[in-house]
């Protein structure tokens, strides 16, 4: 094997603060509500205290007050490729992706500046992203 991989929890990180913390898709949203986790996602970031996330999946946007509508858009119109297809999944009603949770993206955007991105190959509707964050 490559290497070990230990089994842990949130409160384990606060042992490896010392090195960079990768989360490659930490949360799902769905998973969540079914298992009744949390946002566990930013709950590993009150035990991890180094400097440098790594992070893969999805990374939402904010919507603007001309995109909060009440209605699903038509799948129809969707943009068909990922160029085209914005941050977030908005056609699935998650402007915050289905990746991480809001509460991880709005604690990492106040606490950590993004210092890299790699636009990474994409199915259809999903828009990952390899992001690098230095904490401030």
């Amino acid at each position: 094997t490559f290497t070990h991989v230990a089994a842990g929890g949130p409160s384990d990180l606060a042992q490896h603060s010392d090195r960079a913390l990768m989360m490659c898709w930490p949360y799902n949203v769905l998973d969540a509500e079914i298992s009744g986790s949390g946002t566990w996602d930013a709950t590993c970031l009150d035990h991890w205290k180094g400097t440098t996330l790594i992070h893969v999946g999805e990374w939402g946007v904010k919507p603007q007050v001309e995109d909060a509508k009440d209605t699903a858009p038509n799948p129809l119109d969707l943009p068909r490729l990922a160029a085209e297809f914005p941050r977030g999944t908005r056609s699935m009603d998650l402007p915050a992706g289905i990746t991480t949770s809001r509460a991880f993206q709005d604690r990492v955007e106040r606490e950590f500046q993004m210092v890299a991105r790699v636009q990474l190959p994409n199915w259809h509707y999903v828009r990952d992203d390899l992001t690098v964050w230095e904490r401030r």
